[in-house]
């Protein structure tokens, strides 16, 4: 996505290797070329998204609004950065229902140990 920044903080590199975070629970998979597209342009495109970064580029005005859901993704830029995106989503709710989970076995446990001798 070549464009022309109109805004970036001066600390923030964003040709810098973007660190794809591990999942444990999510059953999606991030390809090879997937993963590579990534590493190579998700700092920016996380910049992007966080608005830490912006443009006056056509590419970016319409990644923006695949972000905000007002637009389906057209770029397989876009398309890795959304299946990203929902991959975060879902670790975090499987995460969190997994917590829940544990907790509601540990409580039951628990009840079940005062009641058996």
């Amino acid at each position: 996505m070549p464009v022309e920044l109109i805004l970036a903080p001066q600390d923030l590199d964003l040709n810098e290797k973007f660190h794809i975070k591990p999942f444990k629970y999510t059953k999606g998979k991030l390809t090879g070329p997937e993963k590579s597209l990534l590493r190579k342009r998700g700092t920016k495109l996380q910049a992007f998204e966080d608005r830490m970064a912006s443009s006056k580029g056509t590419k970016y005005q319409h990644f923006m609004a695949v972000c905000e859901d007002k637009a389906e993704p057209s770029t397989n830029e876009e398309r890795v950065w959304v299946k990203y995106r929902a991959m975060l989503e879902d670790e975090k709710r499987l995460k969190e229902q997994r917590r829940k989970e544990l907790i509601s076995s540990r409580e039951c446990d628990d009840i079940k140990s005062r009641f058996v001798p």
